[in-house]
């Protein structure tokens, strides 16, 4: 039933004489219900010309979208000029298949990889099993390909916190975890790279500018762990002054926050959590590499490694839906660096981005149609709030 409708509903039924005979949970159900759409509603005038907050949060999404669509048609433009699609279905034809068969195998031993450190995360409180991490990468990659805002986060922390029954806040805590450590890893390998490869200089400026913000979180966060028992303390007066907190799940929320940083006390699964941090930086490298064996492209190891790095800076870029164009472009800007033929990087584009998109998503899929209905319901709540105009949501998203 749409918000209004609901809304308009509840205000009825409030109004009706006969109410009383209802239960009182049922009263205050609709009490809550009626306090929670005039929360959203704004101005005084009729019903129908009322807007949502939410509105102007979709109205950037929007607005990211078209200049992601623009920046994707120009990105293509470029990579198109003085290249003949003639030599590029030559290239394709000449692939090795051996090479990219095992292409495709370290695609998806990657996800797996993260899948794996992912779960150190969760220790000790939880287990989760590896085939829901997994599922769950599977299917934001699904979504980051088909949807036109990229909500893995979200996805993955629903998906797993509805298959594993755990905290949204403490699933969501390990993933902001991860993408710290996913910084700090990264961090070295630039710095190895600058002694070999003269990186443009916006490139490395922006990465060390990211490096120095992951460094102070994992540095925060380290603090956080270790004084736990204070924080929890003054979590605890603050609730006392400020009962709404309570109200609000803002204590439930840190709590759940605080016991994911559990981990970090463990001399052990901190050192198997950084050497997997290795594995999934190497993994994708170890990929582009073998992508470029299979189509004959004479380039070094460390080719591999600068693609990597320019493709992770291009993540911040807004692009359409896949990335198209943006990817491609990043791909033939990085290969140049090598003096790789122009069409021979435009073919390697295209074969490294269905690698990267193609067999994930189609195991999202699998995985998605596999899914309890109560997980795709609620997932599908969650997409059409994130992602759609409030006055255009279907009649139940509600």
């Amino acid at each position: 039933m749409g918000d209004r409708i609901l809304y308009a509903y509840v205000c009825c039924c409030c109004r009706d004489r006969h109410w009383a005979a209802y239960s009182r949970k049922v009263r205050l159900a609709r009490g809550c219900l009626a306090r929670r759409f005039k929360r959203h509603l704004k101005g005084d005038g009729p019903l129908e010309e009322k807007r949502f907050p939410s509105a102007k949060i979709a109205f950037r999404q929007k607005g990211r979208l078209a200049i992601g669509t623009i920046l994707s048609l120009i990105c293509l433009i470029l990579i198109s000029r003085d290249v003949q699609f003639a030599e590029v279905k030559g290239v394709l034809v000449r692939t090795n298949y051996l090479f990219l068969a095992l292409a495709v195998a370290i695609a998806i031993v990657n996800y797996m990889a993260l899948a794996i450190r992912w779960g150190l995360l969760f220790y000790p409180h939880h287990m989760p099993h590896l085939r829901g991490l997994f599922s769950a990468f599977m299917v934001a990659q699904l979504a980051n390909t088909v949807l036109p805002v990229r909500l893995s986060p979200v996805i993955r922390a629903y998906w797993v916190s509805e298959a594993e029954n755990i905290s949204k806040a403490f699933v969501f805590s390990t993933i902001v975890f991860e993408k710290i450590l996913d910084g700090l890893t990264f961090l070295p390998m630039l710095g190895l790279l600058l002694i070999f490869v003269p990186l443009p200089h916006w490139l490395w400026f922006s990465e060390l500018s990211a490096g120095i913000i992951w460094i102070a979180l994992f540095l925060w966060l380290l603090l956080m762990a270790h004084y736990r028992d204070r924080v929890l303390d003054l979590l605890a007066k603050a609730v006392r002054l400020f009962p709404i907190l309570n109200r609000l799940g803002v204590s439930q929320g840190v709590y759940s926050t605080l016991n994911s940083l559990d981990v970090w006390r463990e001399t052990d699964k901190s050192f198997q959590l950084w050497g997997w941090s290795i594995v999934v930086w190497g993994i994708p490298a170890l990929l582009n590499y073998c992508t470029m064996l299979a189509l004959h492209i004479p380039a070094p190891f460390i080719a591999a490694l600068v693609l990597l790095v320019v493709l992770q800076a291009g993540i911040r870029i807004p692009s359409s839906m896949g990335n198209i164009g943006v990817f491609h472009y990043l791909c033939v800007l990085a290969l140049s660096l090598f003096s790789v033929d122009r069409t021979a990087a435009v073919s390697y584009s295209i074969i490294l981005h269905l690698l990267n998109f193609l067999p994930q998503s189609l195991l999202g899929l699998v995985y998605l149609w596999q899914g309890s209905c109560g997980i795709r319901g609620r997932l599908s709540w969650v997409l059409n709030s994130s992602i759609s105009d409030p006055e255009e949501k279907p009649t139940n998203a509600g």
